[in-house]
């Protein structure tokens, strides 16, 4: 019989004493509506009742009660319920049961209580309900923060192999990972400046537009290297708003823990120097041999980041982060142009322009507006992780966004094409005219018979001065033309 069951039987049987006694009539059709009431048989309810008439006693549900003294017992064994219940045996105390032990205990006390006992701060976090953030629309939040990679990287020069941080951007509505910057040792105010500023810049997604710009928020936490002067001045900038959450509290930027663990589990862990495999006695892996090279470690991250937000479903938004961008038609609030240009990170040394465009970290980037320059040297600018683009200026000023040719989708080939013949063909228009008007000048201080000598050498030298103008902007051409 349930603990409800007997306590509502006795509350009847006693609030109908009277029409319950021996000598009151009807006692059978009091007893067959108890019975009726509270769930028992006629038999046990004329049972509870001859025990109430004999002895004026009812059931009870008898749960045991913790003392003050019990409970003071608990908290000293840090939560341990059953050493305590044992303790108290031994010091000739009269205690229950293990089970009814433990059901009072976490009646009286309360779970979240015995797990604060057991583990503190921690434990009451593991008991406790949250409710799930609101999803923003797209580019309006960002969460950041660092982790460490639980592998041993080696640099390449023989020296011992080392710790490796990656700091992530990540953005709350579409879980799209917009930024992110390794760093050897601990994350500094520069990984999360290059971080912020591959978000800003924005990558190219399938279709070849970006996907970034700035957003309204940046969620983090209170490390120093986002509270640095850097950082801020950063932010403002781009005219964005960095946050910093309350100590303690990686449950309110879940999207970006949520990252490291999906990162660490699908990635890292199928690299060389991955420390988080099995271990020996002395609490070491059993690959201590293993390293992995940091250009390998970058080249996988960047391709398993490609793949996380263009092709991996994700299991929240049941979709992958690229789908999600796409279908939210927020505007976009795209960064400041100068202050992209002025926070890249610029080429050690300048470019020469060839046929083949820029060579630069051993890939050829192409852009038609580099014919202007063919044969002078240019300024490179970049974004560390992103190098599918590269800025070229040329004297300070900005030329064009080249695109690295591998990186080409087809669009980008076709546009790059027609633009190439529309610039031949504007070429070839300023050469007809040139020739035309110089012909004309000829004819009017030239006897009727060398005209024909002339067309000759007109003819002649159009291809060679087509070239020349090739290698004119719009201004200098205009120039030519008042001659």
């Amino acid at each position: 019989m349930s603990g409800f069951k007997i306590d509502a039987l006795a509350d009847e049987i006693r609030s109908r004493a009277a029409e319950l006694a021996p000598d009151a009539p009807g006692t059978s059709c009091v007893v067959r509506e108890i019975a009726a009431a509270v769930g028992y048989t006629e038999r046990q309810v004329w049972r509870t009742v001859k025990r109430f008439r004999e002895d004026g006693t009812l059931p009870s549900t008898g749960a045991y009660e913790l003392t003050d003294d019990h409970i003071e017992v608990i908290y000293i064994t840090r939560g341990a319920v059953e050493t305590a219940r044992k303790h108290l045996e031994m010091q000739g105390v009269e205690v229950p049961s293990a089970s009814t032990w433990k059901r009072a205990a976490e009646r009286d006390i309360g779970k979240l209580t015995l797990a604060s006992l057991r583990k503190g701060a921690r434990g009451i976090r593991e008991r406790q309900i949250y409710l799930t953030a609101e999803d923003r629309p797209r580019n309006h939040t960002w969460q950041m923060d660092h982790a460490h990679l639980p592998l041993r990287v080696s640099l390449g020069d023989g020296g011992d192999p080392v710790e490796v941080w990656i700091t992530s951007v990540i953005d709350v509505g579409t879980r799209f990972l917009v930024g992110w910057a390794l760093t050897i040792d601990r994350p500094d105010a520069a990984s999360v400046r290059e971080a912020l500023l591959m978000g800003f810049y924005g990558c190219r997604g399938p279709d070849g537009e970006r996907v970034g710009g700035v957003p309204e928020l940046v969620v983090w936490d209170r490390g120093l290297e986002f509270l640095s002067e850097t950082v801020v001045a950063t932010t403002d900038a781009f005219r964005t708003l960095g946050i910093a959450l309350p100590p303690f509290s990686p449950h309110r930027k879940g999207k970006i823990e949520r990252w490291f663990r999906t990162v660490k589990a699908e990635c890292i862990d199928f690299l060389l120097g991955s420390t988080r495999g099995p271990k020996d006695l002395r609490d070491k892996p059993y690959n201590t041999g293993e390293t992995v090279g940091l250009d390998v470690l970058q080249q996988r991250l960047a391709e398993y980041i490609d793949h996380y937000n263009f092709d991996r479903v994700h299991s929240a938004i049941r979709s992958t982060p690229w789908q999600a961008w796409l279908h939210d038609t927020t505007a976009l609030r795209a960064a400041p142009k100068h202050a992209v240009y002025e926070a890249m990170v610029r080429a050690s040394k300048p470019r020469k322009v060839d046929s083949r465009g820029v060579t630069f970290r051993g890939g050829t980037y192409a852009a038609d507006a580099l014919s202007t320059c063919h044969g002078l040297t240019v300024e490179v600018r970049y974004i560390p992780n992103d190098l599918n683009t590269i800025e070229v200026f040329r004297e300070g000023r900005h030329l064009c966004t080249a695109i690295e040719k591998s990186a080409m989708s087809a669009g980008d080939r076709e546009a790059f094409l027609h633009e190439r013949t529309e610039n031949r063909f504007a070429a070839q228009q300023v050469r007809r005219r040139m020739s035309k008007r110089k012909i004309e000048r000829a004819r009017q201080h030239t006897p009727i018979g060398d005209v024909d000598e002339i067309d000759s050498l007109a003819a002649d030298g159009a291809d060679a001065f087509a070239e020349l103008l090739a290698g004119f902007n719009e201004s200098e051409v205009a120039q030519l033309e008042l001659l």
